[in-house]
């Protein structure tokens, strides 16, 4: 956001697409920066562990739900 900002003082007009230009090529550079920081650190752990381990059966619960002046339906997930 600050480059851009700077690019502005320095041109006379700056159009939105420049600045839609610069902006998504930034976040283009951060995203793949943190993408290549992110699989070097996995790569440096020696142990990995499971962030989520399902320790029995799932249940889905779904029932009506009824008021005076709406209706609906509600449902419960539990694991």
């Amino acid at each position: 956001m600050f480059i851009t900002y700077v690019l502005r003082a320095f041109e006379e007009e700056c159009r939105v697409g420049d600045v839609l230009l610069v902006n998504g090529f930034l976040v283009g550079i951060g995203a793949g920066v943190g993408a290549a920081t992110g699989a070097i650190v996995d790569s440096l752990r020696e142990r990995r562990a499971p962030l989520y381990r399902s320790g029995g059966r799932t249940s889905i619960t779904v029932a009506p739900l009824r008021r005076k002046e709406s209706v609906g339906l509600g449902a419960a997930v539990r694991w």
